[in-house]
């Protein structure tokens, strides 16, 4: 729920570099728990980074 509004904030591949990464945890608050739930979040906002930094 908290990605999604991160994911249209985020400006790019600037973001994912290192606030995205910590953001995504940040929300969860384990750490287990959250390399989990953000393991498929994580991928495919890396996905929209990295396509929009190549765009």
């Amino acid at each position: 729920m908290s990605k999604k509004p991160a994911e249209p904030a985020k400006p790019g591949a600037d973001a994912a570099k290192g606030p995205s990464a910590q953001d995504a945890t940040v929300p969860e608050g384990p750490g287990p728990k959250a390399m989990q739930a953000g393991e498929p979040a994580a991928e495919q906002a890396r996905r929209r980074d990295a396509a929009a930094a190549s765009a």
